[in-house]
């Protein structure tokens, strides 16, 4: 029996599709779990960071007989034993990930993982947000080289403001965009909907201000970051629209996180194809000329390069994810690791997030 056939007859869920008619099809999941505990050299068992479920979770057979060290995927024995020092997930502690998983068809209460992998094994040094995020690959001038980076946005509806009066924008804006933390990069969507359903999004970046050691710049404070914006022209269609009754302005809470050094250069030499894989999974549109990149994308000097070439700018939308999110000596976050929650979901456009705070 060929290997296709094989896994085929073991894990026939990985075999079907969406347009295959099958109504109990459940697209693959990656499902963050904080370990309780394990049961025997098969099951993790914990809650799921999203759902708050309890969860007993497996990893898919697979034949490793021939794989090298480098190449072998863990499995629950390597996760429970404390001289694996890279992969010890001491239960109570440590979050793991889970990815492509599935119900198992002989244990329906039972989930199916092709992947696990420990993305936190203390709480106090590595924080795991679930947040409606985007993921961004792009270029920018670095004196005369041109430099890859790597951009993680995130955006939290349930925090979202519908303002009505400048006063209250003020207020608002001054408050989200207050830095939590040194080095923290805190910004703002502003969305504009008016009578006919047309909506205008707006993105507003706090202020820069130089360091108090002289080290660069930093995020200035809330106030400072309001004020620059309402002294702006780029303010001028919030001040003609905020008091009119068929208009509607809401403000969301967002945030910009770049990887750590190691994570950065993981994530720009994986495979093509996996690379490829995760940034089009935020993609909203694909090969469209008529669709142009994120207002807040050129802003912070954002590129697409591999649909720069072709004139198609995608645009770039939001899915629940997974980020582990640590911070450096000076208290600047940055991330660890982030993965899409439901990867075969489509992506949301600010323009279309529904803020779960506004009564229509």
């Amino acid at each position: 029996m060929g290997k296709l056939q094989q896994i085929k007859e073991e894990n026939p869920n990985l075999f079907r599709s969406a347009s295959s008619g099958d109504s109990n099809y459940v697209p693959p999941s990656n499902i963050p779990l904080r370990l309780e505990s394990y049961e025997g050299d098969k099951y993790f068992i914990g809650t799921n960071l999203e759902t708050k479920e309890k969860m007993k979770i497996h990893l898919m057979d697979i034949e490793q007989k021939n794989a090298t060290k480098q190449k072998r995927r863990p499995e629950l024995p390597d996760f429970r034993e404390p001289s694996n020092k890279n992969l010890y997930a001491e239960p109570g502690k440590a979050i793991m990930l889970f990815e492509s998983c599935y119900p198992d068809r002989n244990e329906p209460e039972v989930y199916v993982s092709r992947w696990a992998s420990r993305i936190s094994s203390d709480p106090k040094e590595t924080q795991i947000v679930i947040a409606d995020a985007s993921l961004v690959y792009g270029k920018k001038k670095n004196n005369d080289a041109e430099e890859e980076y790597i951009l993680l946005r995130t955006i939290h509806p349930t925090k979202a403001t519908e303002v009505g009066d400048i006063d209250t924008l003020r207020s608002v804006m001054a408050k989200l965009l207050t830095p939590t933390a040194p080095g923290s990069t805190p910004f703002v969507y502003i969305r504009i909907t008016d009578d006919e359903g047309d909506v205008e999004v707006l993105s507003v970046l706090s202020k820069r201000v130089e360091r108090e050691d002289g080290l660069g710049k930093k995020a200035a404070d809330g106030e400072e970051s309001a004020d620059e914006f309402l002294e702006s022209e780029k303010s001028e269609l919030v001040k003609m629209l905020i008091e009119d009754p068929d208009v509607k302005i809401e403000v969301f809470p967002a945030r910009a996180l770049f990887p750590g050094t190691a994570t950065k250069d993981k994530m720009l030499d994986a495979h093509p194809n996996a690379k490829k894989v995760l940034q089009e999974s935020f993609y909203i549109k694909l090969n469209n000329k008529d669709t142009e990149g994120s207002e807040e994308g050129e802003e912070m000097g954002e590129q697409n390069e591999s649909n720069e070439a072709q004139g198609n700018y995608p645009e770039i939308g939001f899915l629940k994810c997974c980020i582990a999110v640590r911070s450096h000596a000076d208290g600047t976050p940055y991330f660890t690791h982030v993965k899409p929650l439901r990867p075969f979901d489509q992506a949301v456009s600010v323009k279309t997030i529904k803020n779960p705070n506004s009564g229509v």
